[in-house]
């Protein structure tokens, strides 16, 4: 390292917070932080949704009959691995099969997390086909009118590999009111 240069070397940065340096964190009272809101059910999402037949997020998936036979197996916020023994023999699945589109959704409930990929959305609370990409973003807090880009696939990825918008502004919010101090 040369010595004849009078500047500190400040790079990398310690990995551990100092009270002598950075910015000072506030301490929070746990007792004066909000009250949690309600949280969005999957039905409240679902009916929030204007069922457009031009937008292509609104489209179903082509499921093969198969498919939608064992869909009719799953009662709503269940799994198809809690119901294997009922199903015929010719729609039988192994119980580790994906969580996916062997679980459907429940309409009072909030949803779990959206895994990405076309074939891993839940199925409609009551209808036997996989969630829409759009049903998938209102689930998530996208808004109504946001457009998603590609095909089906990568959609469906966008969706599923998002961090939720309302999380996202949430901690953005956290992290600026934290910066400032308040």
């Amino acid at each position: 390292m040369r010595k004849d240069i009078k500047k500190e070397f400040r790079y990398p940065f310690p990995s551990y917070y100092s009270k002598g340096v950075g910015v000072p964190l506030k301490k929070w009272d746990i007792k004066k932080l909000e009250s949690l809101k309600s949280c969005l059910t999957v039905g409240d999402a679902l009916k929030k949704i204007k069922y457009d037949p031009k937008d292509i997020d609104n489209h179903p998936m082509n499921h093969n009959p198969k498919t939608i036979e064992r869909f009719k197996y799953i009662p709503e916020g269940d799994s198809i691995a809690n119901h294997i023994e009922n199903l015929p023999t010719h729609l039988k699945i192994s119980k580790f099969y994906s969580r996916g589109n062997t679980m459907r959704l429940d309409r009072k409930e909030p949803s779990p997390t959206l895994v990405p990929g076309h074939s891993n959305f839940p199925v409609h609370p009551t209808e036997h086909r996989s969630i829409t990409v759009r049903e998938a973003a209102m689930i998530t807090g996208f808004p109504s009118k946001y457009k998603f880009l590609g095909n089906h696939t990568k959609r469906c990825e966008h969706v599923g590999n998002a961090v939720p918008p309302p999380l996202a502004f949430a901690i953005a919010k956290a992290c600026l009111e934290l910066l400032k101090g308040k």
